[in-house]
């Protein structure tokens, strides 16, 4: 109803509907209801009358009857509504919504629906109660209410006619009736009172069994037409049977027609019918294990269809669809086989419905069946391959194996995961035109997160670009727990859509990794560093470079890029790396140790002390280490404020790891694999704070506890107030302030620890070593770095659609061959030096190529022709030369045959210092036809045996 239309009128002439849900309400209201004469019934007495218009019949409720009752004066809750149609004398009482759908429903042609408005308390005694209300009411004071079944009641007044006790014109004294109630209700507590027996009433029992007995019959009186229920209807321990059929689909034994007569009126006609149980497909439920039924009920041809195979694959027969069209499918076995199953539409609806069905077969199992290929593998395993992505191929194997007994092919698994996986986690080119969503998702989920996508125009359609995130929860935790150190790496992202990941990592007070920000670009170079250390720098408010320091493995432009946008900021190479290059030209092992111990070393003088050890082991060394700038790789010139001394990038190496498995997914499944791992790492490093032993992580007491038996060694003097000379027992001396926390030796300064050297002054004065570690390492620093929550999201489906048009992946040219997982193994990457209890063959021996006798490669990846190498003397033609060469009466073991088997069409190049004699050359001919001839028998065993054909 639209209350702001309504009005309210007095009279006048009721307007004329053409909507035939339309109605009017003659709304009577400020009277009462009263007997006037028996045979009369009911009226309504005084009052006012109002016409109300333009009622939605289909809206009328009581609610809204409630409403209209206290818009024309009525207060409280207290109201009855009566409705009167002009056939009838009864005043019919509006209890719920079900009356007033019953009084729309018999409003006569005119549509103008009498309505009386009473008070509660009036109309409860004022009223004589028809049949339909007997339960309300069932007897007054005046009075007997009777009800016969089938006619309507009469109330039969004790002294009606007469004086005395009666009431002028046949009214109730209803003073009286209201006594003689509260009478009643006094005398019904006083009996409750006197009651001393406890009863427990959730336990009671009726013992009378006649009562119980009478209670029965009344009950089965009342209940008109009790429907019975049939056992196929009814699933186990009296449930139905989830699988049957859905709730709306139960039938009754009794069905109702409704009709209407010349007047409106709506009468009922209650007839048995028998609706046949037919069952509905269910896919959910049913497509495992399918069973048809005849008038079995599918959605549409699609889905009958997708039955029947899954029918086929389960019991291992070739059933084929020998009719199949818009109107009918119909389905059937090898020839001689009686099995058929015919569906065909209802009248316009999709629907389809099973007429025809022989289950019966009379063929064997087919073990090469067409629909047990890998789009039903893909689609009957996708929630096993989803739990499992590194589902390995014999286990995929032997579970189609269990299931089908067949063996499928190698191709077939292959395709099956491949398809499943776009099934599980959609194609690549779907997540990317998702992409938009998810950062607008990502930023909504996680209010202050910086989330970048940059895109750039193909045609009339935007083509991704590159995506920088920058999460609040990480942003916030580095900036209030951890030290202003970063370290910076990419990886490689495997797919068809490959690129690059760039990340910027931060350490926290355990010296655990912990990551900030990311991001996904086409290629690692100077711009897309750029790029990414701005956004970095615009997060991290970095207005002066001197406060951080980055660590790098001087990846390809990074230290351009930061050269150019944080001149003033350190910038430390990985050492690892930095070996890496210098060992190409200067190995060894003790050139090794010299320039870790350079690396290591914590002050100048030991440094330069170092560096002049090398330069007598190797000049050479010296000349190409001496140039490159200490500030970069050795702790003697690192600054002190970042109270970090650390060497390697390994930061970086252990986030790429722990996002290895990500790395091969599709951008969005990758993202949010990142996302999930840094969301439940943070929870469980929040966690695990609160079970720490003392106030510093474990890895940080695994230092102190390291430094503290290397303070046994040292022996402090007290020079004044908290100032020591510590003398080592296996040489130096340092100078200690415990007031400033400061060493000579400057690892305390360094990494914000005290040394082996504090240390034994702290336990000299009785104190605790703990209570002297820098605050970047106590529990409350931890604390504030993953304090900060990132918050979950919803899946995929869930996701708001914002993007205008769909983003189209970056163009991407597809390499031939089988893409590689592993990354390529840089020089140096240690390898499994043993096999078992054997030393593996590469340890420690140099192999040279066969053809040019270079090292470093073998013949097979040698990249000579040979013509350059017979002209350079490889080993072999060197070996060839060198026995053709030997002086008379020598014994050749083994003749040569490099120059033959390699030579051209044309002539054999000579070699100026050495011209071929004409013994040389009948030898060499006689040497290439025995060898010609040998290379035609099988090779002898080792044992001495013969040769033979």
């Amino acid at each position: 109803m639209d209350e702001a239309n309504e009005t309210y009128r007095k009279g006048g002439k009721a307007p004329t509907y053409k909507d035939p849900d339309k109605l009017t309400l003659e709304i009577h209201y400020g009277g009462t209801l009263m007997q006037v004469a028996v045979e009369k019934g009911d009226e309504y007495c005084g009052g006012e009358v109002v016409f109300l218009d333009n009622i939605d019949g289909d809206k009328l409720s009581w609610i809204e009857l409630v409403r209209i009752a206290k818009e024309i004066g009525y207060t409280g809750e207290n109201i009855c509504f009566y409705y009167k149609l002009p056939r009838d004398k009864d005043y019919k009482l509006i209890g719920n919504d079900e009356n007033v759908l019953q009084m729309v429903a018999e409003r006569p042609n005119s549509k103008i629906i009498h309505l009386y408005v009473v008070s509660f308390d009036v109309a409860l005694y004022e009223l004589s109660w028809q049949g339909q209300h007997g339960d309300l009411l069932s007897e007054t004071a005046s009075g007997t209410y009777k009800e016969a079944e089938g006619q309507k009641g009469e109330y039969e007044g004790q002294n009606e006619g007469q004086g005395g006790n009666g009431t002028k014109n046949g009214e109730v004294n209803m003073q009286e009736e209201r006594e003689r109630a509260g009478n009643a209700s006094e005398n019904e507590e006083s009996d409750e009172e006197d009651d001393t027996e406890f009863i427990d009433s959730d336990y009671e029992q009726d013992t009378d069994a006649e009562e119980v007995e009478i209670d029965d019959t009344m009950f089965e009186e009342c209940i008109d037409n009790p429907i019975e229920e049939e056992p196929e209807e009814m699933g186990y321990a009296g449930e139905i049977s989830d699988d049957v059929q859905n709730s709306e689909d139960l039938h009754s034994k009794q069905d109702s027609d409704d009709e209407c007569d010349e007047n409106g009126e709506v009468t009922s006609n209650r007839r048995k019918i028998n609706v046949p149980n037919f069952r509905q497909w269910r896919r959910e439920a049913m497509l495992k294990n399918p069973t048809f039924d005849i008038g079995m009920h599918f959605a549409n041809k699609t889905v009958f269809k997708e039955a029947v195979q899954h029918y086929t694959c389960m019991v291992g027969k070739n059933i084929w669809f020998k009719k199949d069209d818009k109107q009918r499918v119909r389905a059937a076995c090898e020839v001689g086989c009686p099995f058929v199953i015919f569906a065909s539409r209802i009248d316009d609806s999709p629907t389809m419905v099973i007429k025809t069905l022989n289950l019966e077969h009379e063929c064997s199992r087919d073990q090469r069946n067409y629909w047990l290929n890998s789009t039903f593998f893909a689609q009957r395993y996708a929630n096993q391959l989803r739990a499992d992505p590194d589902w390995s191929v014999p286990g995929f194997t032997a579970a189609i194996q269990r299931d089908f007994g067949l063996e499928p092919s190698m191709q077939q698994i292959y395709r099956a995961k491949l398809k499943a996986t776009k099934l599980n986690k959609g194609s690549f080119v779907e997540q990317f035109h998702k992409l938009h969503d998810y950062c607008e998702e990502l930023k909504r989920a996680n209010p202050g997160s910086t989330v970048l996508l940059k895109t750039e125009m193909d045609g009339d359609q935007r083509r991704f670009h590159r995506l920088y995130i920058c999460l609040e929860a990480c942003k916030t935790g580095f900036l209030q727990g951890c030290r202003p150190v970063i370290g910076m790496d990419g990886c490689f992202i495997k797919g068809p859509h490959p690129g690059q990941l760039l990340a910027a990592v931060g350490i926290d007070g355990n010296n655990g990794m912990f990551p900030l920000a990311y991001a996904v670009v086409e290629i690692e170079n100077k711009e897309t560093w750029e790029w990414f250390i701005r956004n970095l720098i615009a997060d991290l408010a970095i207005e002066n470079g001197h406060g951080y320091a980055f660590i790098s493995d001087k990846q390809k432009g990074l230290g351009l890029a930061l050269g150019d946008l944080l001149p003033n900021a350190e910038h430390r190479h990985c050492v690892r790396h930095f070996y890496n290059n210098f060992k190409t030209s200067h190995s060894g092992l003790t050139l090794k140790q010299i320039m870790w111990d350079a690396a290591r070393a914590t002050t100048i003088p030991w440094w330069q002390c170092h560096m002049e050890r090398m330069k007598q082991e190797s000049e050479v060394a010296w000349k190409w280490l001496h140039p490159k700038s200490a500030v970069h790789w050795s702790r003697s010139h690192f600054r002190t404020q970042y109270k970090c001394d650390i060497l390697l990038n390994n930061l970086c190496e252990a986030f790429n790891s722990s996002i290895l498995k990500a790395r091969d997914k599709p951008i969005l499944s990758m993202l949010e694999g990142i996302r999930t791992n840094l969301m439940v790492r943070m929870a469980n490093r929040r966690v695990a704070a609160w079970k720490w032993k003392r106030h510093v992580g474990p890895r940080i007491e695994q230092i102190m506890e390291k430094n503290k038996l290397e303070a046994g060694y040292c022996i402090p003097t007290l020079s004044g107030d908290m100032k020591y000379q510590v003398t080592n027992m296996h040489g130096g001396q340092f100078a200690v302030d415990l007031a400033i926390k400061t060493c000579s030796c400057k690892r305390w300064d360094l990494c914000g620890l005290p040394c082996p050297h504090a240390i034994s002054c702290i336990l000299r004065r009785k104190h605790d070593p703990y209570s002297y570690v820098d605050e970047c390492y106590k529990r409350e620093a931890y604390l504030k770095c993953y304090n900060p929550i990132i918050s979950p999201m919803p899946s995929m489906d869930q996701w708001l659609s914002t993007g205008p048009h769909p983003l189209l992946p970056p163009l991407f040219k597809k390499q031939t061959g089988r893409p590689r997982k592993k990354r390529a193994r840089e020089q140096g990457d240690p390898l499994a030096a043993t096999k078992g209890n054997k030393l593996s063959k590469w340890v420690h021996v140099k192999f040279s190529c066969s053809k040019c006798g270079q090292a470093g490669h073998n013949k097979k990846t040698c990249g000579k022709s040979t013509s350059q190498q017979v002209a350079r003397g490889g080993r072999k033609m060197q070996q060839s030369r060198s026995n053709s060469n030997a002086p008379a009466g020598t014994s050749i073991s083994q003749p040569s045959l490099a120059v033959v088997r390699f030579s051209q069409p044309s002539p054999a190049p000579q070699v100026a210092s050495q011209p071929p004699t004409a013994h040389n050359s009948s030898s060499q001919q006689a040497s290439t036809s025995q060898t010609i001839q040998r290379r035609k028998l099988k090779s002898p065993a080792k044992k001495g045996r013969p040769w033979r054909v």
